[in-house]
């Protein structure tokens, strides 16, 4: 909709004088027009209210084609629609949800001293509840096949379902204390205290030999999807690991601000959560966080904090947190991320010129300009210092790919010592559709000499008025200069 636009319609809502609203008119520097705003990355699409007077949402997770949703004392069973908010279509009791698994047929609910199975659940329904008593110190559980892996101090304990009756088989990785399980590929990784550490170990269900990979920090989730696998440490972030043939090699560490309560891959991204961010695998020694939806780089909040993400058809469910009470479907798509390192450019010194520098932290190419501008005499075109390729529609447009940083050389062509003006260039950036760079030109100030006259200045006095030089006349004047321009 947006690329449906005529120039004259976005430069009236971006640049009102442009078209005339009775304001000077903007010099325009080149006749393109702006670049067509790109979709946001990360966008509610639809949501699930808590009801009114239930505890806060603590955990959610996808089953089939639905997504369950607990606080403390219910389950919901949510489903998206093609129009309008999600829908709950089931709802039962609970006795305290700490954890919830799947394998898209079956969901198991880690309760404060229980484990209820809903076989069901997959297909919409959450009849036919299956209970067992866990083990003591529990800590999560993975259902796979008709299994049931629960994480204990001491290994983890298998279950299996024999006619709606669960019964105990031989244990994985006996005496050792368990955290976190993720079952994915025929195999199970376990994420184990080592000390002050966690070992991840990957276990085949059907047998065999095991394998083990150092993790920094304690391991408090594991998420394994295909050939990914995540290792999520709280308050120290997440960890990125191969999973499947390829596991064994080393762990990388992903920096994202904040602490990381959840995550899950998405195509070939990883979505974490408290502060939503988006980050692209490419290889997994050099992962890249895309904040989606605090952007703290570029100084501004917006959306709420996350507690839980589950997947859905190349989205996201999300668990908001305002008191964590709605479940929000979230769509995304590759999009620029406008970051500068200044807000103003500063022309002195007798240069006329000054560069500033733009990075594009997103996943699309990032287009800036051309320049409009109040004043003739001030501009700003794409520096000759740019190596990626020119805007093939627009000269005056500076074009800049993911991970990049480009420079704008910002020209002053007047004559005056001083001189001050806003530039403004339009952005495909839908969040900063207008980059405005408060723009100053200034002769270095000239200090007095001795016997030169002090200049006439005024002061604010602290109760009402001012104190000007003249007031002081025939009076003997101490004046203290510091800091001079």
């Amino acid at each position: 909709m947006a690329g449906m636009r005529m120039p004259c319609l976005l430069a009236t809502a971006v640049f009102a004088a442009a078209c005339g609203s009775g304001q000077p008119a903007l010099h325009k520097a080149e006749p393109c027009a702006p670049p067509t705003a790109a979709d946001r990355d990360f966008e509610a699409k639809a949501v699930w209210q808590l009801p009114a007077g239930e505890p806060p949402l603590v955990f959610i997770r996808e089953v089939g084609g639905f997504v369950a949703v607990c606080s403390r004392d219910t389950l919901h069973l949510l489903r998206g629609k093609a129009t309008g908010p999600l829908e709950q279509v089931a709802t039962a009791a609970l006795g305290g949800c700490r954890r919830l698994a799947s394998d898209g047929t079956v969901l198991a609910v880690l309760e404060d001293s229980s484990i209820v199975d809903f076989p069901a659940a997959g297909s919409g329904k959450l009849t036919g509840r299956q209970e067992l008593v866990p083990p003591s110190a529990s800590h999560d559980l993975a259902a796979t096949g008709g299994e049931l892996l629960i994480a204990t101090d001491d290994g983890v304990h298998r279950f299996d379902d024999q006619a709606g009756t669960w019964k105990e088989q031989a244990p994985l990785a006996s005496g050792t204390a368990v955290r976190a399980l993720a079952v994915a590929g025929g195999s199970v990784y376990l994420g184990e205290q080592d000390g002050g550490q966690s070992i991840v170990e990957q276990v085949p269900l059907a047998g065999g030999a095991s394998r083990s990979i150092q993790i920094h920090g304690l391991v408090e989730r594991l998420v394994v999807q295909g050939d990914h696998g995540l290792a999520v440490s709280g308050g120290f972030g997440l960890v990125t690991f191969a999973a499947g043939a390829t596991f064994g090699a080393a762990s990388h560490p992903v920096e994202v601000m904040g602490s990381v309560s959840d995550a899950r891959v998405v195509g070939d991204d990883i979505l974490a959560v408290n502060r939503v961010s988006l980050v692209r695998i490419g290889t997994f020694a050099a992962p890249v966080e895309r904040s989606l939806l605090y952007r703290a780089d570029r100084g501004q909040s917006s959306g709420a904090w996350y507690e839980g993400v589950a997947a859905e058809s190349g989205g996201a469910l999300a668990l908001r947190s305002d008191a964590v009470d709605r479940v929000s479907l979230a769509k995304w798509t590759p999009r620029p991320l406008l970051v500068t390192d200044k807000m103003r450019a500063d022309v002195r010194d007798g240069s006329h010129s000054s560069l500033y520098r733009v990075t594009n932290r997103g996943t699309a190419d990032l287009v800036l300009g051309p320049v409009r501008s109040d004043s003739s005499d001030w501009t700003a075109v794409p520096s000759a210092y740019n190596t990626g390729p020119r805007d093939k529609d627009c000269p005056g447009r500076l074009r800049i790919a993911p991970d990049v940083a480009g420079l704008l050389d910002v020209r002053y062509a007047g004559s005056a010592a001083a001189s001050s003006a806003t530039l403004e260039l339009p952005s495909n950036d839908s969040d900063l559709p207008v980059l405005a760079i408060p723009v100053t030109r200034n002769e270095p100030p000239q200090l007095l000499a001795v016997g030169d006259a002090a200049p006439d200045f005024s002061l604010p006095l602290l109760g009402v008025g001012e104190l000007r030089l003249g007031d002081l006349a025939g009076h003997v004047a101490y004046l203290k200069f510091f800091n001079p321009g």
